[in-house]
């Protein structure tokens, strides 16, 4: 299957922020299932933000995948509801919601 990783590998080592291992784990799968004619790009800067992939592809169009590598079960997250609303924290700081970070990525884009 081809299409086009960007950064490559080779560039990818050099790349800040380093990927995590979900990002990893979600890239392999993007080279071994996305047919012809993706771009994938990394951790790309657009509009002051930085979304953990984009895939382009000129007849479908755009996708945005945020990447987490939450461990749920550790005793280091905690649910609240302030408001009435559900919010996942971690070591007692509110986490910014995925959700939240691709409507951002939607808005802006």
């Amino acid at each position: 299957m081809e299409h086009t990783i960007s950064p490559n590998q080779y560039q990818q080592e050099f790349q800040h922020p380093l990927l995590t291992p979900g990002e990893n784990i979600t890239l392999q799968w993007f080279e071994q299932v996305l047919p012809h004619g993706w771009e994938v790009y990394l951790q790309p800067r657009i509009n002051g933000l930085r979304p953990d992939f984009i895939l382009l592809h000129p007849n479908i169009g755009m996708i945005i995948y945020e990447i987490k590598d939450w461990h749920l079960h550790s005793d280091n997250y905690s649910n609240k509801f302030p408001g009435g609303v559900p919010t996942l924290y971690l070591n007692e700081k509110p986490i910014t919601s995925p959700i939240q970070q691709i409507q951002g990525y939607c808005r802006t884009l």
